[in-house]
């Protein structure tokens, strides 16, 4: 039962994160105010004050179902292959993000949109 999340891509704007789970009840939480937090080339740290996070974008790949909870509203329960693009889930955006793997493993990848919360950091200064 191992669980990795990857950061793929990240900027003062936007977040992309991979997870993948091995097994059923798989579980990974992202933390809004650590896990999306931008490192300029200077090791500048982008500063986090009550985040608000859309995603902008799922891919998915299971034989089971993944589901995706903030707090505890469930705003995506997902089945097989697919990709969701150009959309703007604003559902409960002020809430870390967990995604459950619940009957196999699978992989999910989250793009990630910072909406208001997250200050700038030049990203080679």
């Amino acid at each position: 039962m191992a669980v990795t999340k990857t950061v793929i891509q990240n900027s003062n704007s936007r977040t992309t994160i991979k997870i993948v789970g091995t097994a059923a009840a798989d579980t990974s939480t992202i933390t809004l105010s650590s896990d999306l937090a931008f490192t300029a080339g200077n090791g500048t740290v982008q500063t986090v004050t009550s985040p608000k996070v859309n995603i902008s974008k799922i891919f998915h790949s299971t034989s089971g179902n993944i589901t995706v909870v903030r707090n505890t509203t469930t705003v995506e329960n997902l089945f097989g292959t697919y990709q969701q693009t150009d959309y703007s889930l604003a559902e409960a955006n002020d809430q870390n993000i967990v995604v459950t793997f619940n009957t196999t493993g699978g992989t999910i990848i989250l793009e990630l949109v910072k909406v208001s919360g997250f200050g700038d950091v030049l990203p080679n200064a």
